[in-house]
């Protein structure tokens, strides 16, 4: 028994080893993915309408032709937001083209009071000053303009986005202590989205990087401590869905024999009113026989007669 549970132990200590190998992994690249996530966050129907048909994506210069087309809305900062995001992509001189780009959609949605507007353009301005390490104390200074709304329209999934790029700014920035606080507030929200909507996605994402930022802040207990909760996440997640597909293969299994005990009866029903047919069948039958006997046998008397 004791052997056993050294194998457990060294089986679940190697796996926890693997994980955090993959976490490292992921972290190099989680600025690139939570922009991209994020993306889609603040992009959602924008995002539904490309995917339900295939299109040549417009570039810039047919985008800006756009603007003085468009009345002062809601549409209008969505189109700018857009043009600013596609700056980001390219060098450091387009990128400022970009910040022009996003100040507008902000100006735009202080001025017809469109709150969720001035969330996505403040949002954008950290990610373009953020990006290619321009300047990445105006980014945390957008960031937490962002959260500071987000709190004010009580939207927890804008704040925990905000707070994973103030943390992961902070991060870059070699200022681990301060990171670790605004991830550890991101993990609180975290945990009461999780439980709102029965999704562990943004549990995933902040351990993640409380992991990596504990390591690199040398808290290497608490760093594997968020490593192990990590893995519990996977393992319970893993079992969670086993149990769903368990639980819809078991209401497959007795929706079809309801159907096979439906159309059994359905079949019995049928040979019921089949022996009846026949029984009232044979009985007239037999009646008609008798009848034909009978006057048989008056036809045989009068003739013999």
């Amino acid at each position: 028994m004791c052997c056993l549970n050294k194998l457990r132990y060294k089986n679940k200590k190697t796996f926890i080893n693997f994980v955090v190998i993959i976490i490292k992994s992921l972290s190099n690249m989680k600025k690139y993915f939570y922009i991209f996530f994020f993306f889609l966050l603040f992009n959602s129907t924008l995002f539904s309408d490309r995917m339900s048909i295939e299109v040549e994506e417009p570039n810039i210069d047919s985008l800006i032709n756009q603007l003085p087309k468009l009345n002062l809305d809601s549409n209008k900062v969505n189109l700018l937001i857009e043009i600013a995001q596609k700056y980001n992509k390219f060098n450091s001189n387009d990128i400022k083209k970009g910040i022009k780009y996003a100040n507008q959609s902000l100006e735009l949605s202080k001025q017809i009071n469109w709150k969720e507007g001035q969330i996505k353009s403040l949002f954008q301005l950290g990610i373009l000053y953020d990006d290619i390490n321009v300047d990445y104390n105006k980014a945390i200074e957008y960031y937490k303009n962002t959260l500071k709304i987000s709190k004010e329209i009580r939207n927890e999934y804008y704040e925990f986005g905000t707070l994973l790029f103030i943390g992961n700014t902070y991060e870059s920035l070699t200022n681990y202590p301060k990171a670790i606080e605004y991830f550890e507030i991101g993990l609180e929200k975290a945990e009461k989205i999780s439980k709102n909507i029965d999704n562990n996605r943004a549990l995933f994402l902040v351990l993640r990087d409380l992991f990596s930022a504990y390591e690199k802040n040398s808290d290497y207990k608490k760093a594997f401590e968020a490593c192990e909760r990590y893995v519990y996440l996977v393992d319970y997640t893993r079992i969670s869905e086993n149990y769903t597909e368990i639980d819809t293969l078991k209401l497959k299994i007795e929706n079809e024999l309801r159907e096979k005990e439906t159309e059994i009866i359905n079949k019995d029903k049928e040979i019921e009113k089949l022996m009846i047919y026949l029984m009232y069948g044979g009985i007239s039958g037999l009646v008609l026989i008798i009848a034909l006997a009978i006057s048989l046998i008056f036809v045989l008397k009068r003739v013999s007669k």
